[in-house]
């Protein structure tokens, strides 16, 4: 298994560091580190290469028996191919965005990869790296991109831009009639397109978006994998994101992994949280980045996991990197590779992350990182082979909607924030649904309306705010509760069609007939049960036919129905049950989702209790699991196993059947 860390991207560490660093990271059970290429320093004229550093650095690690990965930097472009080749990017209103210095981005951050002479002189670039090592024997991979997205907003205008986006607007539509009337647009011509200047229009600047976060980071990403592949198939080839699609909150940062991953052997992300993990919910956070990666590629690797970010703030302790660690390896990556060996020094990352301080100094966080590696190199092969033990529930997400909301959060002017909707309302509804269903202790997997096709394993399936409910997607969830599935939608659900526009009339499905009459945004109570409990940030008056009605607001429209469906039913809710629940857990939402689970019979985990500290994840294969139960509290705990035990693997004391964990610990146990 994979097992390492990032360790040179230039100017850092320096080269009088390197033996000292690399001669030690055995200490600490490191058996790989990273190289990030940085094109800039590599080529500093065109056609010089000087791959000194790189060379001693590939003798080094050969030396003390480190494995090699390579990771790309080409957002880090020579002067030449912004001053000859055009490769400057283009801001909305003509401004020239020159390339610069940037403390993760040393120089020439960043050109414009849709320009045809860049993507040329990019190509040659990663093959000459290619020729040059990959018959070096400590080689493993190849990182194609880091942390691929598309940000800012507006980037880029150029023409080159320009012509990418009329071409997949052509691709798409084939006819300028067709986009005018799907959009009741009024174009010319597709070369006459102009990039959007406002998210007021909305397709415009989702369709860019949608070019730009899907098409344009697939494009990127393919460019380097297949210069790879020309001259070296025996290396897998990876990319990892800076934010999975279930972790984006902004339109000025999009990607969508679904997509983009196809270009690559397999996916990975970062794991950049600037927080301790003392709070369910940022425990919660950690574990959402990973099952959300498994549903894009379950044999993901956590490509940056940052020991905080440091910059002279916030530090984690030991339980907060074990935590982190071993929170991964129970959701099942296959890998993990730390950010970085040593704290930064230069540029606005300064003193950002490190295992070890900027002197090469250890941390403190070095010591779970030892203990962990001994776990995982007498385990290797189960948690290589094992696999995240599927849940009860899914909750589907869908790019297209996190889309939609995030353009309707910067409807302000210049793209900024604000205006009428409530602030991340796509982002806060999964989320806090997320938090919800884990918080009363239920296991619960993420599926993407572009990935669905286990989706008739769960019991149970939520779909917040899907408002765009394309017929692909409308058909499985058909398919999904004629069979005898359970589906929760809540008031964000088919309200608009798949030209952006507001739907007034019935949502396009078979499973039942009705439309959305009214939607306001406010906060009203919903009578349950003869309780009232608040649900928002709108209120949704759903008008289905041959619906049963099981709650109602204090107004008296129905705030609850269900109706059936083949073997199954449909619940629709007319408030978001995950909304509120991101800030605020209350006993309503807990008492619904409760009463919904028990429907479906559906049981709680074993032995978590997570309001209490206990927390529980599992993998699997045909013969039996590894239980990972975590102590999150500062008291001892012990628990009863009521499973037959092989033995216990990390930590933990057992008497017989009993469990004790130490306060701030975490228990591996093998069972049947």
């Amino acid at each position: 298994m994979f097992y390492g860390t990032q360790y040179y991207r230039s100017p850092t560490p320096l080269e009088g560091e390197w033996e000292q660093d690399l001669s030690h990271m055995g200490e600490y059970g490191l058996n790989t580190i990273q190289l990030r290429i940085n094109w800039r320093n590599n080529e500093r004229s065109e056609d010089h290469y000087d791959f000194s550093d790189l060379d001693k650095l590939f003798e080094l690690a050969e030396k003390y028996n480190k494995q090699v990965v390579i990771k790309f930097l080409l957002e880090c472009a020579p002067q030449y191919i912004f001053d000859k080749y055009e490769g400057t990017r283009i801001g909305p209103y003509g401004e020239k965005i020159r390339g610069g210095y940037h403390g993760a981005f040393y120089g020439g951050w960043l050109p414009c990869f849709s320009n045809p002479q860049i993507q040329l002189r990019a190509k040659k670039f990663v093959q000459e790296v290619v020729k040059r090592y990959k018959d070096r024997k400590n080689l493993i991979l190849y990182n194609a991109w880091n942390e691929i997205r598309n940000r800012p907003i507006e980037e880029c205008f150029c023409k080159y831009c320009k012509k990418s986006y009329h071409d997949y607007l052509r691709n798409k539509f084939h006819k300028i009639d067709n986009l005018n009337k799907f959009y009741g647009a009024s174009e010319e011509s597709f070369e006459t397109i102009d990039l959007p200047s406002t998210p007021h229009g909305v397709w415009d600047i989702y369709e860019f978006k949608k070019f730009k976060g899907e098409d344009g980071n697939y494009q990127k990403v393919k460019l380097v994998y297949d210069a790879i592949k020309e001259l070296d198939d025996k290396h897998p080839v990876m990319c990892h994101v800076g934010y999975t699609s279930g972790y984006q909150m902004d339109i000025s940062d999009v990607c969508n992994d679904f997509k983009v991953c196809k270009a690559v052997d397999f996916w990975g992300t970062s794991l950049p949280f600037d927080h301790h993990m003392d709070t369910v919910n940022n425990r919660l956070d950690l574990q959402l980045v990973n099952d959300f990666i498994r549903s894009v590629d379950d044999h993901y690797f956590v490509h940056e996991l940052y020991p905080s970010l440091g910059m002279f703030r916030l530090y984690d302790d030991e339980f907060d990197m074990e935590y982190k660690i071993f929170k991964s390896l129970s959701r099942g990556t296959k890998g993990i590779c730390f950010w970085q060996y040593r704290s930064e020094r230069v540029g606005h990352e300064m003193d950002c992350s490190g295992l070890m301080h900027m002197n090469g100094e250890p941390r403190k966080v070095i010591k779970p990182v030892s203990v962990a590696s001994a776990f995982i190199e007498e385990y290797d092969e189960w948690l290589y082979s094992f696999k995240a033990l599927p849940g009860d529930i899914a909750i589907i997400h869908d790019f297209d909607s996190m889309l939609l909301s995030e353009i309707e959060d910067n409807f302000g002017p210049d793209f900024k924030w604000g205006l009428w909707n409530p602030l991340l309302y796509y982002f806060k509804a999964h989320q806090g649904l997320y938090r919800l269903i884990n918080r009363n202790n239920y296991s619960v997997d993420y599926l993407s309306t572009y990935k669905m096709d286990n989706l008739n394993q769960y019991k149970l399936v939520f779909a917040p705010d899907l408002s765009m409910l394309r017929p692909e997607t409308a058909e499985k969830l058909e398919q999904y509760v004629e069979k005898g599935g359970v589906l929760v939608i809540d008031d964000g659900f088919g309200l608009r069609d798949q030209n952006t526009w507001v739907n007034p009339y019935n949502i396009k499905t078979k499973m039942f007939d009705g439309w959305l009459e009214f939607r306001l945004r406010e906060h009203r109570d919903v009578i349950y049960k003869n309780n009232s409990y608040k649900f928002g940030p709108y209120t949704s008056i759903f008008r289905i036919k041959n619906s049963k009605v099981t709650a109602k607001f204090d107004n008296k429209e129905p705030a609850i129905q269900q109706v059936t469906y083949g073997k199954g039913k449909v619940i629709i809710l007319g408030f978001s049950l995950g909304y509120d629940a991101y800030d605020n857990i209350n006993d309503g939402q807990r008492l619904i989702l409760d009463d919904i689970a028990a429907s479906c019979k559906i049981q709680k985990k074993r032995y978590q209790d997570i309001e209490n500290g206990i927390e529980e994840n599992r993998l699997y294969n045909k013969y039996e699991q590894m239980l990972f139960l975590f102590n999150t509290s500062n008291k001892p705990q012990e628990i009863e196993i009521k499973e037959h035990i092989i033995h216990s693997c990390y930590k933990g004391t057992l008497k017989e059947n009993r469990l004790s964990i130490k306060p701030k610990s975490i228990a591996v146990l093998r069972i049947k």
